[in-house]
């Protein structure tokens, strides 16, 4: 009893002084959300995995992350270019969707009183059958044509969405056509240049199958200043990307919080991933300015898919707080609604 007590009570020491320190840090810090100026620009609705809500065109879908003590940042959705090919998704019946050469991913996202089967039309592939409602189902295709989708039972409340590639991504509603939800950029212009500063970032993944153990597909493709997959770097050309640095890519969703920081010092560049250094010092003369891309790297046009919260500390953290930051926000669950 007496043991108990006392670990309870040195957790919740650690945790208070671990949350001052982050509070202290986020005072002298340049926040996303909080400081600064930013755009956002998508040419097409999309789904707000915080919220479930489908939003105009070049609105951000904003939230929020927390840390285990209850210290809310401001976060961004970001998410590249997704199809949903499956019809009048709400009200789904049996039906055939032409596909072509390589991965499709279908998940039925809600409701009940329905199950979905998908087999070979014209199609040649593997992966087919049964897949349960909340879950989702990669199919390989060898040789394009079509794939049936056989809806039975009576649906209440489906959502239903069928797309290229190996993660199922936002909801995207649909009627009688095919729907589209395009990449969106969003750049923050924070109020300094980080010319001896440090670049703090948390950032959750979204919807990448654990069970499957299935890699974003831009993983291998990016070399951009990291996340492992370029969620966050200079927007003024692709010349002036971070992208002589990179973290080894792990990376599977688990839906948690992983902590990221990156250290410009004027003339090299370290890459921190929960607390622990992980890349550099590596030379690097880049100087990052002026406003800086979420979630895009422009080199390469590849888009991270998941939420990003992040702030500017000039002069960078000590090594105490960073190892806060860890403590406090890694491995966090994050839940979505949509």
């Amino acid at each position: 009893m007496s043991l108990g007590l006392g670990l309870g009570l040195g957790l919740t020491r650690n945790n208070d002084a671990d949350t001052a320190l982050v509070r202290a840090l986020l005072a002298r810090s340049y926040l996303y959300g909080r400081d600064g100026s930013e755009t956002c620009t998508r040419a097409t609705q999309k789904t707000c995995p915080f919220t479930g809500n489908l939003l105009a065109n070049n609105i951000p879908c904003k939230g929020f992350i927390s840390s285990a003590s209850g210290i809310l940042l401001p976060a961004v959705y970001v998410g590249s270019q997704f199809q949903n090919l499956f019809l009048n998704d709400s009200a789904p019946v049996t039906q055939n969707i032409t596909v072509s050469t390589g991965t499709y991913t279908i998940r039925p996202r809600a409701g009940s009183g329905y199950t979905v089967t998908t087999s070979a039309g014209t199609a040649t592939g593997t992966g087919f059958g049964a897949v349960a409602i909340g879950s989702s189902q990669t199919m390989t295709i060898t040789v394009g044509g079509t794939v049936v989708v056989t809806i039975a039972g009576s649906p209440v409340g489906a959502k239903i969405t069928f797309v290229a590639g190996p993660i199922p991504g936002p909801y995207i509603p649909t009627a009688g056509s095919a729907v589209t939800h395009n990449t969106e950029l969003v750049s923050w212009t924070p109020p300094g240049t980080p010319t001896n500063a440090e670049i703090t970032l948390l950032e959750v993944p979204y919807l990448w199958e654990t069970a499957a153990n299935t890699a974003p597909p831009h993983v291998s493709a990016h070399r951009h200043f990291e996340p492992t997959i370029g969620s966050f770097g200079p927007s003024r050309s692709s010349t002036d990307t971070w992208d002589t640095v990179s973290v080894a890519a792990p990376l599977v969703s688990n839906g948690k919080i992983r902590h990221v920081s990156f250290i410009y010092t004027g003339a090299n560049v370290s890459i921190y991933q929960n607390g622990v250094l992980v890349s550099g010092p590596t030379a690097n003369t880049k100087v990052p300015s002026g406003d800086f891309r979420i979630g895009q790297a422009p080199a390469l046009n590849r888009g991270f898919d998941g939420t990003i919260s992040l702030f500017l500390t000039q002069g960078g953290l000590t090594q105490a707080e960073r190892s806060a930051i860890a403590r406090l926000f890694a491995n966090r669950q994050i839940t979505w609604a949509a």
